[in-house]
């Protein structure tokens, strides 16, 4: 299907001391070859003097810059698609696209009306390098880990209906708004092109932050949140849900068997005592010194 007019996307930057990050995430925008692309960055309260000069630049270069004390990505996105003039969305963080994911993803939402979420296959790179080996969409799986990473293209309609990203749900507000667009009766579709590269292993990304403070009881009480805010995809996919269950039961059920006898060992006086004696072995002064220089010969 051709389009006959190039509806605007909005790619929407939430930032947060990205430093150089955000020069390079802005540049994989602008080298799209999709034409018609406004870009909105919300300033989420940055402090770092690297990210300030950027956000200047982006400022100077005719780029949108929100500010707002710094209230997380969810605050963040719902600031700049409340200014945003595009049709469609994207999010973006300090990670990079493509030339052609924008226009791919367009082009799948015109040809499906019922589209509510395009995205596509990913690579990592940074400190973990290869490819970002997510199973293609399926419920039984979204409804418990999220198949879908943030970075997708999105129709602004639907954010609206679904009232926006839930502000309160500090490291599964993407997870939750995805499930909300499939509440509306909307479908997935991915792309088959590697055009989304997530960044790892930056000092105090979002990722980063989000992970380090995802206490137990925390996560809990957010996925207790997702299930009631969505439980009408919930209930109406309950044997996608418990088949999502049955197969994290059944994989430790089959690592148990694998390492049984491990752990038996682990849990024995010997198996203590043989733990105890190599950690006293590698905290030994002499051994541990000749340990570093038998490594270092072998390089």
């Amino acid at each position: 299907m051709t389009l006959s007019r190039d509806p605007l996307v909005s790619v929407i930057i939430p930032c947060f001391n990205m430093g150089r990050c955000l020069d390079e995430a802005v540049s994989s925008v602008t080298a799209q070859t999709y034409p018609a692309i406004e870009i909105v960055i919300t300033d989420d309260g940055a402090t770092d003097g690297e990210t300030l000069a950027s956000l200047r630049r982006q400022e100077e270069a005719g780029i949108t810059v929100l500010r707002q004390a710094n209230a997380g990505p969810a605050a963040a996105r719902n600031a700049a698609l409340r200014v945003a003039r595009g049709e469609f969305f994207m999010p973006l963080d300090d990670d990079l696209i493509e030339p052609p994911y924008i226009e791919e993803a367009v082009r799948a939402m015109a040809e499906d009306p019922e589209l509510g979420i395009v995205y596509c296959r990913a690579e990592m790179f940074g400190s973990v390098s290869g490819e970002w080996r997510l199973p293609h969409f399926n419920y039984p799986y979204h409804l418990l880990w999220n198949a879908i990473f943030a970075c997708a293209l999105f129709r602004r309609e639907d954010w609206q209906t679904v009232g926006g990203y839930n502000e309160d749900l500090k490291g599964r507000e993407d997870h939750d708004f995805s499930l909300r667009i499939l509440g509306l009766g909307r479908t997935v579709h991915r792309l088959e092109g590697v055009y989304f590269r997530y960044r790892r292993g930056r000092p105090h990304s979002v990722n980063d932050a989000i992970h380090a403070r995802s206490a137990r009881d925390r996560m809990i009480s957010t996925y207790a949140t997702m299930f009631r805010t969505n439980r009408r995809v919930y209930l109406d996919h309950a044997e996608d849900f418990f088949t999502g269950i049955f197969a994290v039961v059944d994989e430790r059920n089959e690592l148990y068997q694998r390492y049984r006898h491990l752990e038996k060992l682990r849990r024995s006086r010997l198996g203590s005592a043989g733990l105890a004696l190599l950690k006293s072995f590698y905290r030994h002064p002499r051994l541990s010194r000749r340990s570093s220089a038998e490594a270092g010969r072998g390089q």
